[in-house]
């Protein structure tokens, strides 16, 4: 979205805010979803800019905001989710009431050098929506193969 579009600014404003208050507060935490893929260099998301405390039916546990790296988001410096954990965690939403794989697609392939594929696959390996898409992405040549 342009720099115009007043949407796209007020989400880019409150993730500021709410990482300045968050880190004022010194607990921890993490920016994750498809802003955290943003500042790993993803596509601008453009809905999710929440206070998140479950992370696809499971509790947000410390290890994973551990794992975040500091990173300037938005002149902030702030803990972004690995880009491997980005994409476990998308991977994990993906079900028959949600199996669009057109977003997931371009996350995919602007991160993927900065993504562990052997995790990926090992901690999505149940969900079938997320082996569709390990499928789609080897297709494309995003994703090398797992050797036959």
């Amino acid at each position: 979205m342009s720099a115009a579009d007043p949407g796209q600014e007020n989400l880019r404003e409150a993730l500021k805010r709410v990482a300045v208050a968050l880190k004022q507060t010194g607990r921890p935490f993490a920016l994750m979803g498809g802003y955290a893929a943003w500042a790993r260099g993803g596509p601008e998301s453009g809905h999710d800019v929440d206070v998140i405390h479950r992370v696809t039916g499971r509790a947000a546990t410390r290890d994973v905001v551990e794992e975040a790296d500091e990173l300037e988001v938005l002149s902030v410096l702030m803990p972004v989710l690995s880009a491997t954990e980005i994409l476990v965690q998308k991977m994990h939403v993906l079900s028959e009431h949600h199996c669009d794989l057109s977003e997931y697609v371009p996350v995919a392939r602007s991160l993927r050098e900065q993504v562990d594929w052997t995790r990926v696959r090992a901690e999505t390996a149940a969900n079938p929506y997320a082996e569709a898409l390990l499928f789609l992405l080897e297709r494309i040549e995003v994703v090398e193969p797992l050797p036959v």
